[in-house]
Protein backbone atom coordinates (compact mmCIF):
# COMPACT_ATOMS: atom_id res chain seq x y z
CA UNK A 1 0.00 0.00 0.00
CA UNK A 2 1.67 3.55 -0.95
CA UNK A 3 1.88 5.94 2.00
CA UNK A 4 1.06 8.64 -0.91
CA UNK A 5 -1.27 11.48 0.34
CA UNK A 6 -4.05 12.81 -2.08
CA UNK A 7 -4.60 16.18 -1.78
CA UNK A 8 -8.07 17.52 -1.06
CA UNK A 9 -10.05 17.97 -4.01
CA UNK A 10 -10.12 21.90 -4.57
CA UNK A 11 -13.90 23.15 -5.83
CA UNK A 12 -12.16 25.72 -8.36
CA UNK A 13 -16.49 26.51 -9.33
CA UNK A 14 -17.34 29.68 -8.61
CA UNK A 15 -20.96 31.46 -8.61
CA UNK A 16 -20.75 32.51 -12.13
CA UNK A 17 -19.43 28.86 -12.76
CA UNK A 18 -22.54 27.38 -11.50
CA UNK A 19 -25.40 29.54 -13.04
CA UNK A 20 -23.59 28.77 -16.71
CA UNK A 21 -23.95 24.83 -15.61
CA UNK A 22 -27.87 25.44 -14.47
CA UNK A 23 -28.35 27.63 -17.35
CA UNK A 24 -27.03 24.70 -19.69
CA UNK A 25 -28.63 22.19 -17.76
CA UNK A 26 -32.39 24.12 -17.63
CA UNK A 27 -32.16 24.77 -21.39
CA UNK A 28 -31.14 21.29 -22.70
CA UNK A 29 -32.09 19.06 -19.76
CA UNK A 30 -29.51 16.05 -20.64
CA UNK A 31 -30.21 12.66 -19.44
CA UNK A 32 -27.26 10.56 -19.85
CA UNK A 33 -23.46 11.21 -20.08
CA UNK A 34 -23.99 11.03 -24.39
CA UNK A 35 -26.65 13.77 -24.23
CA UNK A 36 -24.05 15.71 -22.14
CA UNK A 37 -21.23 15.08 -24.66
CA UNK A 38 -24.46 16.55 -27.60
CA UNK A 39 -24.67 19.86 -25.43
CA UNK A 40 -21.23 20.32 -24.93
CA UNK A 41 -20.34 19.68 -29.03
CA UNK A 42 -23.72 21.98 -29.57
CA UNK A 43 -22.53 24.72 -27.55
CA UNK A 44 -18.65 25.30 -28.20
CA UNK A 45 -18.35 23.19 -32.13
CA UNK A 46 -18.87 27.23 -33.14
CA UNK A 47 -15.95 28.43 -31.38
CA UNK A 48 -13.84 25.55 -32.02
CA UNK A 49 -14.63 25.42 -36.10
CA UNK A 50 -13.74 29.37 -35.70
CA UNK A 51 -10.66 28.32 -35.12
CA UNK A 52 -6.81 26.95 -36.76
CA UNK A 53 -3.90 25.65 -35.39
CA UNK A 54 -0.10 25.42 -37.02
CA UNK A 55 2.52 23.94 -35.33
CA UNK A 56 5.60 23.00 -36.51
CA UNK A 57 8.07 20.05 -35.65
CA UNK A 58 11.21 18.96 -36.98
CA UNK A 59 12.24 14.98 -36.52
CA UNK A 60 15.68 13.40 -37.36
CA UNK A 61 18.73 15.46 -36.64
CA UNK A 62 17.46 18.72 -38.47
CA UNK A 63 17.97 22.16 -36.86
CA UNK A 64 15.47 22.66 -34.15
CA UNK A 65 16.74 26.36 -33.72
CA UNK A 66 15.65 26.79 -37.37
CA UNK A 67 12.94 28.95 -37.96
CA UNK A 68 10.51 28.15 -41.40
CA UNK A 69 8.24 30.51 -42.91
CA UNK A 70 5.08 29.50 -44.32
CA UNK A 71 1.75 31.63 -45.90
CA UNK A 72 -1.68 31.12 -45.42
CA UNK A 73 -4.54 31.58 -47.55
CA UNK A 74 -8.16 32.16 -46.84
CA UNK A 75 -11.00 32.22 -48.56
CA UNK A 76 -14.38 31.83 -47.43
CA UNK A 77 -17.10 29.02 -47.92
CA UNK A 78 -18.09 30.01 -51.37
CA UNK A 79 -14.10 30.51 -52.57
CA UNK A 80 -13.92 34.46 -52.16
CA UNK A 81 -11.10 35.68 -50.94
CA UNK A 82 -11.05 36.70 -47.05
CA UNK A 83 -9.79 40.53 -47.03
CA UNK A 84 -9.50 40.61 -43.39
CA UNK A 85 -7.30 40.45 -40.42
CA UNK A 86 -7.27 37.33 -38.13
CA UNK A 87 -5.36 37.56 -34.50
CA UNK A 88 -3.13 34.36 -33.63
CA UNK A 89 -1.68 33.05 -30.56
CA UNK A 90 0.60 30.48 -29.14
CA UNK A 91 4.61 31.17 -29.22
CA UNK A 92 3.74 34.29 -31.16
CA UNK A 93 0.75 37.10 -30.99
CA UNK A 94 0.05 38.93 -33.58
CA UNK A 95 -3.05 39.23 -36.44
CA UNK A 96 -2.36 37.56 -39.85
CA UNK A 97 -4.37 38.25 -43.60
CA UNK A 98 -4.55 35.60 -46.18
CA UNK A 99 -1.33 35.93 -48.24
CA UNK A 100 0.73 36.63 -45.39
CA UNK A 101 3.32 34.33 -43.42
CA UNK A 102 4.81 33.44 -40.06
CA UNK A 103 8.09 31.93 -39.39
CA UNK A 104 7.94 28.92 -36.80
CA UNK A 105 10.74 26.81 -34.92
CA UNK A 106 10.51 23.24 -34.19
CA UNK A 107 7.85 22.37 -31.53
CA UNK A 108 6.01 26.20 -31.93
CA UNK A 109 2.63 26.46 -32.95
CA UNK A 110 0.08 29.44 -33.17
CA UNK A 111 -3.62 29.55 -32.92
CA UNK A 112 -5.27 31.53 -35.54
CA UNK A 113 -8.81 32.53 -34.06
CA UNK A 114 -11.87 34.69 -35.39
CA UNK A 115 -11.54 32.52 -38.84
CA UNK A 116 -15.78 33.10 -40.77
CA UNK A 117 -17.92 29.91 -40.47
CA UNK A 118 -16.50 27.90 -43.20
CA UNK A 119 -13.39 29.44 -44.11
CA UNK A 120 -11.17 27.20 -46.07
CA UNK A 121 -7.39 28.10 -45.64
CA UNK A 122 -3.94 26.38 -47.65
CA UNK A 123 -0.52 27.00 -46.52
CA UNK A 124 2.74 27.18 -48.60
CA UNK A 125 6.47 26.77 -46.97
CA UNK A 126 9.10 28.57 -48.33
CA UNK A 127 11.33 27.75 -51.11
CA UNK A 128 14.71 27.65 -49.58
CA UNK A 129 14.26 24.99 -47.15
CA UNK A 130 17.42 22.82 -48.63
CA UNK A 131 17.79 19.38 -46.46
CA UNK A 132 14.66 19.28 -45.03
CA UNK A 133 11.08 17.78 -45.87
CA UNK A 134 8.37 20.26 -44.36
CA UNK A 135 5.35 19.49 -43.24
CA UNK A 136 3.03 21.84 -41.17
CA UNK A 137 0.41 20.22 -39.12
CA UNK A 138 -2.65 22.08 -39.10
CA UNK A 139 -5.88 20.97 -37.41
CA UNK A 140 -8.27 21.82 -35.68
CA UNK A 141 -8.18 22.62 -31.59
Amino acid sequence: MSNARMAPCKNKRGEASRAIAQAIIKQYQPKSAEDIQDTLRDIFSPMVEAMLVLQKTVTGSGDVNREFTFSVTFSGKDGSALNERFPYDGDRQRTIASGESVALMHGQHILITDLPDGARYTTEREAKQEGYTTRLKLRKP
